[in-house]
Formats: structure tokens, sequence, C-alpha cells
């Protein structure tokens, strides 16, 4: 059948691609966290996004042609829902890994945030202690005046 052949084939070429993406998203967020790199934390989780996308518009275009065999009395039925089956399965494991790898992406980007905010407050010390310096002096003229 023309229909199980063509999601086969969706199917055989999303496979691979999708657990390549899960290899590499592995070998980069299984490392202690203070060998994390938020620039490689990024790039897996958009190839993650990217390949959640394209099981996600695989997975509606096997519940389209689940219906469309349905509606026209198609056999072999069961093959193309084995289809939907496995990529439920790859759906999972690709969520899976998303979200693995955004929550350490958050975390990445919630500490450089708070290294900057700790450098900001580290760069304006000094100017703020001349400012303190300056108007304890000015306090003191007027109070040696007075």
């Amino acid at each position: 059948d023309a229909r199980a052949m063509k999601l086969q084939e969706l199917v055989s070429r999303l496979e691979p691609e999708v657990q390549k993406a899960i290899s590499t998203a592995s070998l980069v967020l299984d490392v202690e966290d203070s060998e994390l790199l938020e620039e490689s934390v990024r790039g897996v989780t958009e190839v993650l996004q990217a390949r959640v996308n394209e099981v996600e518009a695989a997975c509606t275009s096997v519940s389209r042609h689940l219906r469309a065999a349905s509606r026209h009395g198609a056999e072999g039925l069961d093959g193309l829902s084995g289809f939907e089956e496995q990529l439920a399965a790859l759906k999972a494991r690709t969520h899976e890994a998303f979200t693995r790898a955004s929550t350490c992406l958050s975390k990445l980007e919630s500490a450089h945030d708070e290294e900057q905010s700790a450098k900001a407050m580290e760069d304006l010390l000094p100017s703020a202690l001349e400012s303190v310096t300056q108007a304890e002096l000015a306090a003191d003229t007027v109070q040696s005046a007075a």
C-alpha cells in the first residue's frame, strides 16, 4: 500500500535523526554542572526543538493517513497504527530530552544572569564608595562651618 510505504519512509528517516539528536544531547548534558557550556546546551536545545516539531508533524501526518484509510475502508489499518505507536514513543523520548535540555539551559541562563548582576554590582562599588566618601567630607565640612 502506498500509504504504508510513505509512512515507513517517514519513520525510517526520522527515527535515526531523532536518535542522533538525543544521543548528542546526552553527550553534552551528561557532564559535571561546572563543565556545561551554555552555547552547547543552547545548540542541542534548538536541535531537539526542531526534532520535536518534525515528530509532531509526522504524528499529524500519520493521523491524517489513518483517518483517510478508515474512511475509504482500506485494509492494513493495523500496519498504519503501528507507525502511530512508533511515532508516539519517539515523540515521548524527544520531548523528554528536550525538556531536560531546556531545564538545563534555564539553569545556566539564570546562573549567567546572577553572575552578570554580581559583576555589575562589583563595577559600581568603587563609584558608590567614592560617593559615600564625598558625602562624608561634605557633611564634615558643613559641621565644621557651623
